[in-house]
């Protein structure tokens, strides 16, 4: 085993989220078919093995796994059995929309706090799930639905101006 590398997926619970967990679920690691770096030329590439990631991540849905496979289609119940005990493994945390969210506009969850709190909240939840995962690294994926976006000419220039902004609640 490698380096562990923990997967946040923002919006985990959704079609795409549920897929890419499901499928990482269902692998057989002695026979991998779901990630590149488990075959030909990619095995040079330093991308971790299948066996060393984990899933975590965020929804504003608090369903069960079976509900969420069920409703977006992703294996047929005959296939359930297998992937349920890695499911029910994945950490997921309550989201963290803001008040202009689509998930917030549509009634989907409450915003969650602004400013500090919110940056304090997102912080704690990577920590949490890296201290349970055991996790060496961890990435995060954003494949949830959309967010209301403020004008371009209003975006920070970078991550460090991004971070100031949402510290001070200007996001």
């Amino acid at each position: 085993m490698g380096t562990r590398t923990g997967v946040m997926v923002v919006g985990i619970r959704g079609a795409t989220g549920s897929t890419l967990v499901a499928a990482g679920a269902l692998q057989d690691p002695a026979t991998p078919r779901f990630l590149l770096s488990e075959t030909g030329a990619a095995r040079t590439m330093a991308l971790p093995a299948l066996d060393d990631l984990v899933f975590g991540g965020w929804d504003v849905r608090t369903e069960t796994w079976s509900e969420t496979l069920a409703r977006n289609g992703v294996l047929s119940p005959a296939r359930l059995g297998r992937a349920m005990s890695r499911l029910e493994e994945t950490l997921v945390f309550e989201a963290a929309a803001l008040s202009e969210d689509h998930a917030v506009v549509n009634g989907e969850c409450a915003p969650a706090p602004a400013g500090k709190a919110l940056l304090a909240k997102l912080r704690a939840d990577v920590r949490t799930f890296r201290e349970r995962a055991a996790a060496d690294r961890v990435v995060v994926l954003y494949v949830a639905g959309p967010a209301k976006l403020p004008p371009r000419e209003t975006w920070p220039a970078d991550a460090a101006a991004f971070l100031a902004a949402l510290e001070n609640g200007a996001l």
